[in-house]
């Protein structure tokens, strides 16, 4: 269960609590509008997601900024933007970078692995500046995590989503028995 709260700002500019999403099923991953490797691929696989389950007013997806100093509301506005992403059940979030990262890699939180800075030597760009983790978590309708899935797995990458999505399925079933059986 997520025990903290994470406070931030919404590409909007709006500042927003996590904890607004309390009952929504979830799911979140690190973007860094400027990425060099592979957020286009977990963003082009959220927008998979938000086609499949976007219509669902319990779904939300949440793109967290690892690079709060660049990422600004208005970057991550025209980001979404040019990957043609709209609607509201879709948060990108920026905000104190330290915190953020915090929050992500806390394992009584999202449970990512912590960002690294890439070594110049190492770096393809100027703009490659970060290893992340590049795995999507799903938080259950009780503010569980339930899973984190690799799905820009080099070999594995469509088993993985397949598993994601299964996995979501089974998330929605137990939120859909769990309302039943309150109603009784």
């Amino acid at each position: 269960r997520l025990e903290d709260d994470l406070d931030a700002i919404e590409s909007s500019g709006r500042n927003v609590k996590l904890s607004e999403l309390r009952g929504k099923i979830l799911v979140i991953g690190y973007v860094f509008t400027r990425c060099p490797r592979g957020c286009a691929g977990v963003v082009a696989q959220m927008k998979v997601l938000q086609e499949k389950f976007g219509k669902d007013p319990r779904f939300h997806l949440v793109s967290v900024s690892l690079d709060g100093d660049y990422d600004t509301p208005e970057t991550l506005t025209k980001f979404a933007e040019a990957n043609q992403i709209t609607g509201d059940n879709w948060w990108f979030i920026t905000g104190d970078k330290d915190k953020i990262r915090a929050y992500m890699s806390n394992p009584h939180q999202i449970g990512f692995m912590p960002v690294q800075f890439v070594p110049e030597k190492d770096r393809i760009n100027d703009a490659d500046l970060y290893i992340h983790d590049m795995r999507l978590a799903i938080v259950d309708h009780l503010g569980q995590v339930r899973g984190r899935h690799e799905v820009l797995h080099p070999q594995l990458s469509d088993v993985v989503f397949e598993k994601l999505v299964s996995d979501l399925e089974k998330v929605f079933k137990e939120a859909d028995a769990l309302e039943e059986k309150r109603k009784k």
